[in-house]
């Protein structure tokens, strides 16, 4: 079985990635996210049937600019490239923030959420990542003012949509007379202040930044508050103790792995931090708690999932939390698999 991780490695974190919003660039639409947004919203504004809009309704005009999705980018990564483990941007970038950029105002919940997910290479070695996702004031003027003009051109055709006459469609509709068009029926107060939800002149914009850890072993606990440290060490009105540039360097190049069988407490930004390493006679290492699977799922759900896994059919978990999914996919997966080199479990496909 594979071990996981390079015999090269033996840092606790082989990277510190920073994802999100170039300014030079601009608000790129992410094609992919928003076609998956766009079917979401269609079944559910569809109901239980699910069908998909007609092919002549074109694009989700109905999506506000805020609930659009942007391609986010990664910004910067230390160090450029270790030996053992070479920096997949693409990857990172892309599980890093699946869903690409969301904004935000000043009105909306912006609570950060952590996540966690597994690079597997051609020989089957892993790489850990552990990304926490927040939202950072947008300053760039630019960026701005292309979000006020999204905005003019959403009202623009949701003026044209709702006030255009249409010809009724559908066997039913053959009944009335094809000469006396159907026109939309007039907003409510509250749908047209949804549609103009930012204001510039008004309004703060916030845009979603990642800072994630990319590691050898899956120690989620641990990088989960190396993160929330760092991050509430940018967010709070008192600067942190050091530099931030000395936490990252401590974390990249002074904090080992912790030997096989041993705990390894290091400092954070505000306090200490403690992981624990399974001796090769103890199950695997494992940080995820399983008990929010089941709180999730329910025991015939779990049950059912751990069985098509063993008759290695193809899954599909979907979540509009990355977190939950992410932590759903370690539990009825990853340990399993792990399990299998005890004997306790047989050989489960994923794929």
């Amino acid at each position: 079985m594979t071990t996981g991780f390079s015999s090269g490695s033996s840092r606790f974190a082989d990277y510190f990635v920073t994802c999100g919003l170039d300014t030079e660039s601009g608000l790129e639409p992410d094609e992919l996210s928003a076609l998956c947004q766009y079917i979401e919203d269609t079944k559910f504004r569809d109901g239980a049937r699910g069908k998909l809009a007609r092919s002549n309704e074109g694009e989700n005009f109905e999506q506000s600019p805020l609930r659009r999705t942007f391609k986010s980018k990664v910004l910067a990564h230390y160090p450029d490239n270790v030996e053992w483990n070479p920096f997949d941007q693409d990857a990172v970038g892309m599980l890093c923030m699946p869903k690409g950029l969301s904004f935000r105002t000043q009105v909306d919940s912006r609570e950060p959420q952590f996540h966690s997910f597994i690079i597997t290479r051609e020989d089957g070695s892993r790489t850990y990542g552990f990304a926490l996702t927040f939202f950072e004031e947008v300053t760039s003027k630019q960026i701005c003012s292309a979000m006020q003009t999204l905005y003019h051109m959403h009202n623009a055709e949701q003026y044209d949509i709702l006030h255009t006459p249409t010809s009724p469609q559908g066997l039913e509709d053959q009944r009335l007379p094809q000469s006396r068009p159907v026109l939309h029926a007039a907003p409510a107060i509250s749908r047209l202040q949804r549609f103009n939800s930012y204001d510039i002149s008004r309004d703060t914009l916030f845009v979603s930044k990642c800072i994630c850890l990319i590691t050898p072993m899956a120690f989620a606990q641990a990088c989960r508050k190396v993160l929330e440290q760092l991050h509430q060490a940018v967010t709070s009105p008192q600067p942190p103790p050091l530099p931030l540039e000395s936490y990252i360097f401590n974390i990249l190049y002074e904090v080992p792995l912790p030997p096989s069988g041993r705990s390894l407490k290091f400092s954070g930004v505000y306090g200490p931090i403690v992981c624990q390493r399974p001796s090769t006679s103890e199950l695997p290492l494992f940080d995820f708690a399983i008990s929010e699977m089941f709180n999730l799922l329910g025991v015939e759900n779990v049950l059912q999932l751990f069985t098509c896994a063993l008759l290695e059919l193809q899954i599909l978990l979907y979540s509009q939390r990355k977190s939950l999914s992410s932590n759903v996919t370690f539990c009825a997966f990853t340990q399993p698999l792990s399990l299998e080199s005890h004997g306790i479990a047989g050989r489960c496909g994923t794929d």
